[in-house]
């Protein structure tokens, strides 16, 4: 027996007369209208969208965080060499303040102004702190203070051969500055 596509199932709650097929008795039609194929496109797109946009700054954020940790163990590493200099040779590092010469590099092997890594640039100064003691204290005649600073700057924003560090140089900066006394 060939059933044709005009048959119909008999729905015996219906009078004969009014039997429907299947799909018109529980109100479905064929597909999708272009509109809602369309529409639900549109929100898949903008829900994509909005995932690729979380996990690029998701990432952006991890990175920035890794780059921090690892330039501040660098920093800190620079001004630990400095105080081991300080404690290894203190006539000459603390008589090089007391003339305002420039400190003597060469027990440390840190460079003022540090490029070794690319897209980053480490600047190294100490200075004599004998005006920068803590308020309330006062200095013995012998005390001496010297302040290290370590600036960090990194995420150049172009070729910077020479650090130049002023804001549109770079993208993110460290300040890292330590006290030590004799």
């Amino acid at each position: 027996m060939k059933i044709s596509q005009k048959s119909k199932i008999k729905n015996p709650a219906l009078p004969a007369g009014k039997q429907k097929s299947n799909y018109q008795n529980k109100g479905f039609e064929w597909g999708q209208s272009l509109w809602e194929v369309i529409i639900a496109l549109a929100i898949a797109s903008l829900i994509a969208l909005g995932l690729v946009k979380a996990t690029g700054s998701a990432v952006r954020g991890s990175r920035f965080s890794a780059d921090q940790s690892q330039l501040t163990a660098l920093a800190q590493e620079k001004i630990a060499k400095i105080v081991d200099c300080k404690n290894k040779f203190p006539v000459i590092f603390w008589n090089s303040y007391a003339s305002n010469q420039s400190p003597i590099w060469d027990c440390t092997g840190i460079e003022k102004v540090d490029k070794s890594l690319s897209d980053t640039c480490f600047k190294t100064k100490i200075k004599d702190g004998k005006n920068d003691w803590p308020e309330g204290y006062t200095p013995g005649a012998d005390d001496k203070m010297a302040i290290i600073t370590v600036d960090v700057y990194w995420g150049a924003k172009n070729n910077n051969p020479d650090c130049d560090t002023s804001h549109t140089g770079y993208s993110h900066s460290l300040h890292f500055e330590t006290n030590v006394t004799n």
